[in-house]
């Protein structure tokens, strides 16, 4: 393993030098990478949570910021390798790493972005691709945090009222965790049995639009945001339902068959609901074709990040948001009564950008301490518990790295130019510190990650050479 500060000083020459004779030598060690910013410039894909905060915040301040980590044409070898994230989707990032039977393809991906956290069989499928590498060589880094937020499209004609109080809640809905589960299970079928802290509908034309059946619109792709509002679905009932038939997206079709939420959060089965809620799926990949179809389509309701609802506009007041047909809904966050509940933003659902609501989230994985050992263990279990003393519905989002990308590829899709600006770029976008990448997301609608979460991040990251 090699050490940071030495990495550092380096000269370019005495870098390329042992890379060279790294590879001219069968058999022998990966060779760490590059000095600071002397690497290429390069493309990832992934997860659409991560959209705005890769190609808004991290990808052009990398180039910008006087931080340390960054490559600003200061630091290092003064050189300025730039980024480009392409947003693709949890599933099209494990995908471009090899994982659900795709033909990986790392010399367009040097990393992928996902909310899905690799589970034991796709870490492995994806190991797997490694010639010689050393166990467990994916390395799953957290970078963000992100708020799932619960979008509403209310029946033509119909207001929302609220007893929460006269406040910011007021003209939204505010959903207990057993209303949020049942409607998307399908036991709760019609705006008017939504009654959570006196929730009420004011519709001009009275009974006939309260009675309106709920429209659930889900993702078309496989969706990291979807596992994470499985996994807090899964927290809140753990009994069996009927699935719905599957036809694409996995090797085979699936017919109908009992699930629980778990099961349905990973892989292929991450784009399948139960029978009863007769789903309907986006005609568009990605969260933002999620949330312009809730825009339109009146009595529907779906869940979305945080940044991809307020990018939208429909949500928030003057347009929508409180006492008026579009919003986001406030969502129980302590388990035991009086329920109170919170906001996914932290300044509530105006226009200006705020963060996620999840400062102070506590993680679990349901069994075993949290977090993992490190990065390179399994993290596909963690999950925010449900009593939280801000929002409930938040996630860790991730960034997948190579510990040993000459291993990757048949040694002739990377290089230690490639993995000298994937270790740069990480580094840059999990550093705290004054006009560090997790800096530049606070007022993006992201929040950065715990402390101790951020901790692993940084020593995993910097467990990647060539």
């Amino acid at each position: 393993m090699r050490f940071l500060p030495a990495r550092r000083l380096v000269s370019v020459c005495a870098v390329s030098a042992a890379a060279v004779a790294a590879l001219a030598v069968p058999g022998a060690a990966s060779a760490s990478i590059g000095v600071q910013c002397s690497g290429s410039n390069i493309e990832a894909q992934g997860a659409s949570t991560q959209k705005l905060a890769q190609q808004t915040v991290w990808n052009p301040t990398f180039n910008t910021s006087p931080a340390k980590t960054a490559c600003n044409g200061t630091q290092g070898s003064l050189g300025k390798p730039t980024v480009k994230y392409n947003s693709t989707g949890s599933g099209g990032g494990l995908k471009a790493f090899g994982a659900e039977g795709a033909t990986p393809d790392y010399k367009d991906n040097a990393f992928v972005g996902t909310d899905e956290a690799p589970d034991a069989p796709q870490k492995a499928e994806i190991e797997a691709h490694a010639v010689g590498a050393e166990a467990q060589s994916l390395e799953t880094i957290p970078v963000e945090q992100v708020a799932i937020a619960v979008i509403v499209h209310l029946p033509d004609g119909c207001k929302a009222e609220n007893e929460t109080g006269v406040g910011a809640y007021k003209g939204r809905l505010a959903l207990n965790d057993k209303t949020i589960e049942g409607i998307y299970r399908g036991t709760i079928n019609k705006w008017s049995e939504i009654k959570d802290a006196g929730d009420n509908l004011t519709c001009t034309g009275g009974n006939a639009e309260e009675e309106t059946e709920i429209t659930r619109i889900v993702r078309k792709d496989q969706s990291g945001t979807t596992h994470i509002f499985k996994t807090f679905l899964a927290a809140i009932n753990k009994t069996s339902f009927t699935a719905e038939a599957f036809p694409t997206g996995c090797p085979s079709p699936l017919g109908e068959e009992s699930k629980i939420w778990g099961e349905m959060a990973q892989g292929c089965e991450n784009q399948r609901w139960p029978t009863a809620a007769k789903v309907v799926h986006a005609a568009a990949e990605g969260g933002g074709a999620v949330a312009k179809e809730v825009e339109k389509v009146a009595g529907s309701i779906s869940y979305v990040n945080l940044a991809d609802a307020r990018a939208n506009k429909a949500f928030t007041p003057g347009i929508g948001g409180k006492g008026k047909a579009k919003f986001w809904a406030v969502i129980q966050n302590k388990t035991a009564e009086p329920f109170t509940y919170a906001d996914p933003s932290s300044n509530k659902d105006v226009e200006k950008l705020g963060n996620a609501n999840c400062a102070k989230t506590v993680y679990t994985d349901g069994v075993t301490e949290f977090p993992p050992a490190s990065t390179r263990a399994l993290w596909d279990k963690a999950q925010a518990a449900l009593n939280q003393e801000k929002y409930p519905l938040c996630g860790l989002t991730y960034d997948l790295a190579l510990r040993q990308y000459s291993k990757y590829g048949g040694g002739l899709e990377t290089s230690l130019a490639e993995a000298t600006t994937v270790e740069n770029f990480l580094l840059y976008a999990v550093t705290s510190s004054k006009e560090g990448g997790s800096f530049f997301l606070k007022n993006h609608d992201y929040e950065k990650l715990p402390a101790n979460v951020r901790k692993l991040s940084e020593k995993g990251i910097k467990e990647i050479q060539f």
